[in-house]
C-alpha cells in the first residue's frame, strides 16, 4: 500500500491514481460476493454509490492538477521566463497519465 506525502513525486501519485479504480474493482467484488443478494441489500448500493463518489471526487482533482501542470510547462518555456527558469534550472513537471475511462466507470465494476 503506498502512502502519499509531500515527498511522493508526481510519478508515484500517478501510479498510485492509475491504481485506484483497480482497487475500486477489488473492493466492489469483495462485496459483492460477500452479500447474497446484492441488488436487495441497502448497505451494498449504499457502498457502491460511496465509491463512484470517490471516483467523481478524485476525477476532477485530476484534471486541475494537469491543467495546472500544464500552465507551469508554458510559463517556463516562454519568453521572459524561460531566461530566468533555465538560469535557475527548473523542469518540467509530469501531468498525471491516467488509465482509460472505461476502467474509471463505476458502471463496468463487475
Amino acid at each position: 500500500m503506498m502512502t502519499i506525502t509531500s515527498t511522493t513525486t508526481i510519478a508515484q501519485k500517478a501510479e498510485a491514481e492509475n491504481n485506484l479504480p483497480c482497487a475500486f474493482r477489488s473492493l466492489h467484488r469483495v462485496v459483492a460476493e460477500a452479500c447474497t443478494q446484492p441488488k436487495a441489500n441497502e448497505h451494498f448500493m449504499a457502498l457502491r454509490a460511496e465509491l463512484a463518489a470517490t471516483e467523481d471526487r478524485t476525477s476532477p482533482a485530476s484534471e486541475d492538477q494537469n491543467v495546472s501542470v500544464l500552465h507551469y510547462n508554458t510559463r517556463i518555456e516562454s519568453l521572459p521566463d524561460n531566461l530566468v527558469t533555465r538560469l535557475l534550472r527548473f523542469k518540467e513537471h509530469e501531468s498525471f497519465r491516467l488509465s482509460s475511462e472505461a476502467e474509471r466507470d463505476p458502471a463496468r465494476w463487475k
